[in-house]
């Protein structure tokens, strides 16, 4: 592949000063089944980027034929296109994207985004990331507010900030309650991308590739927020996920509040968490949460020894006297789910102390959700379509 040349900079916005020697930026753009209008206004606005210096990685999830006909509109050579023969859903198609994308790296100061395919990004999205991590060497991780869009094009919400009421602070703690980074905002270090790229196995544990890289991210530096919209975020009939407006107010109480399958879904939200941060102890040692407030107090509530979930509720009560009510409500779920477990070790007479067996107990759940399988040709069809 030929170097590309450095395109003039740039933008000055958010008080900063224009990047220095610019790095490249791998996006990685992952594809299933896209409709193509919208796959080609993607590429398009990627390419079209005033930080010229990128390479787009596009990773079908699977033969995707659609994709590959769009795709012969285009000759720009910074388009590396690697077709696929199996289908593996959108996250481990990420993961696959991301790995691909790392081995084609060849400098340190590189960068990586992830990219939807419907999306359409601002000229300046790629610049004032690459400004902001230039000015900002403790952060490992930006990403931006977005504009949410139907699929015409037209305004649904100015922000998705306001529009789903997120919360802006980005520390391991409360990215383990509530994830507040959408993939398709973020830009990250080499860093990063190398260590997310190895991702953590899922099955019936159903997590997506942006929490876990936001989740290295603050574990191994900052995240920063640009607040401004530089996506237009599409919704349209095709999106599994997509934005959710959250209003404010009370909510209607829900029937069977304390039902088992409110429990069972406590328990399924617990252990994620559990497994989340046992994985990332696994891959970065003590550095987690080294940045972050509150994780301390969260992790001996997922990891220690604290065994009756009152970590949980002061953590919810102090959410929610700051105004943080929609991580004080996931905070209160997980205590119920750490409750629920421990009750059921309790009525377990044998097999050693309660810490031990809850221990098993837990260690038994995650195993049991990586070994889902029961439905898991309708997960893996439900992945594929999610996100992209």
């Amino acid at each position: 592949m030929k170097p590309i040349a450095k395109a003039p900079h740039r933008s000055t916005r958010d008080g900063l000063e224009p990047a220095g020697p610019e790095p490249r930026v791998y996006v990685v753009l992952c594809v299933y089944e896209p409709d193509r209008d919208l796959f080609a206004g993607q590429i398009r606005s990627i390419l079209n980027q005033d930080h010229a210096n990128l390479e787009i990685v596009i990773v079908p999830d699977g033969p995707t034929p659609e994709a590959e006909e769009v795709l012969k509109s285009f000759s720009d050579r910074r388009i590396h296109y690697l077709a696929q023969a199996d289908r593996v859903g959108v996250y481990a198609n990420f993961g696959r994207a991301l790995r691909h994308a790392v081995s084609r790296s060849r400098s340190a100061s590189d960068l990586f985004a992830y990219s939807d395919q419907d999306d359409i990004w601002r000229p300046d999205k790629l610049s004032r990331h690459v400004s902001y991590l230039h000015n900002h060497p403790a952060v490992s991780l930006t990403h931006s507010d977005a504009r949410v869009v139907d699929a015409a094009g037209n305004t649904i919400h100015e922000s998705m900030f306001a529009y789903e009421r997120r919360n802006k602070v980005s520390s391991v703690a409360n990215l383990l309650l509530v994830n507040n980074v959408t993939g398709m905002t973020a830009v990250f270090r080499k860093t990063v991308a190398t260590i997310a790229a190895d991702a953590p196995p899922q099955k019936g544990l159903f997590f997506h590739h942006d929490l876990w890289t936001a989740l290295i991210a603050a574990s191994i530096g900052e995240i920063g927020v640009i607040d401004a919209p530089l996506v237009d975020y599409a919704q349209h009939n095709r999106n599994v996920i997509g934005a959710v407006e959250v209003a404010p107010g009370p909510r209607e109480r829900k029937r069977g509040f304390m039902t088992r399958v409110y429990i069972r879904m406590c328990i399924d939200q617990y252990i994620l968490r559990y497994y989340l941060f046992r994985r990332l102890k696994a891959a970065l040692g003590d550095r987690v949460g080294k940045q972050s407030a509150g994780v301390s107090l969260l992790a001996e509530y997922l990891y220690g020894t604290g065994f009756f979930g009152c970590e949980a509720l002061p953590y919810a009560m102090y959410l929610a006297c700051t105004g943080k009510r929609g991580l004080a409500r996931q905070a209160f779920r997980l205590g119920i789910g750490k409750l629920a477990l421990l009750a059921q070790v309790m009525r377990i007479k044998n097999g050693g102390s309660i810490v031990y067996r809850f221990r098993a107990r837990t260690n038994a759940e995650c195993k049991t959700l990586l070994d889902y399988t029961a439905n898991l040709d309708a997960v893996q069809i439900m992945a594929s379509q999610t996100c992209y």
